[in-house]
């Protein structure tokens, strides 16, 4: 779910990622996956995992399930389908994730919708998002990028607002990076949350993120 978008866009080190910080899934986990490459513009992967992140143990007998589909037409575009589904705590939950992204020496633009069934667990309390990142190269090695995320819940029958609306809401990031190397970036970034809900306060802040890889 996360890997080959976070390759794409880069910036996992600036702010995680959308279904991260939504709960739509784990960042890693325990489990196997098997990956086919048919040609050079189709490839397919498969896994099964615990479900419940590699921190924790198995805590019931299901376990999640999940399939991807990925095609670079030309070098500089990839699409990305992902699907998951799960039976957690006497009930089935599943994902659904799509992804577009192009890039060359110049800009670099994402955007990704996703779905979550049954996120908190009870039937019926669905979510969705989207979330768009893009990024231009001003000088040799330093680019200036931005992103955007929209989330939000449906809105159950009987109530008169979406069941998840206290965490529903916006999240925007704005900055400049400067890489030394592919393995030392370093950026300095605006990052602000705008929840729908009166009751909740905007958050706003400015950021130094680094990135050391070995």
């Amino acid at each position: 779910m996360f890997d080959f978008q976070q390759k794409f866009c880069g910036k996992r080190y600036v702010a995680n990622t959308f279904q991260s910080i939504n709960e739509y899934g784990y960042v890693a986990d325990l489990g196997v996956s098997a990956e086919y490459k048919f040609n050079d513009i189709w490839s397919g992967d498969i896994e099964i995992m615990n479900g419940e992140g590699y921190t924790d143990i198995q805590l019931d007998n299901g376990v999640k399930t999940s399939c991807g589909i990925t095609i670079t037409p030309v070098k500089q575009v990839a699409i990305r389908v992902y699907g998951d589904v799960e039976n957690a705590h006497n009930g089935w939950r599943y994902t659904l994730t799509g992804f577009f992204g192009f890039r060359n020496d110049l800009i670099m633009i994402g955007a990704e919708a996703s779905y979550k069934s049954n996120l908190d667990m009870t039937g019926g309390n669905n979510a969705w998002g989207l979330t768009g990142t893009g990024g231009i190269n001003i000088f040799r090695k330093t680019q200036l990028f931005a992103r955007y995320d929209y989330t939000t819940s449906v809105t159950v029958p009987g109530e008169d607002v979406q069941w998840n609306f206290l965490n529903d809401g916006r999240f925007a990031v704005v900055g400049l990076e400067y890489a030394f190397s592919e393995n030392v970036k370093i950026a300095l970034d605006y990052q602000g949350i705008f929840p729908y809900s009166y009751d909740k306060h905007i958050s706003e802040a400015i950021y130094v993120n680094a990135m050391f890889r070995f």
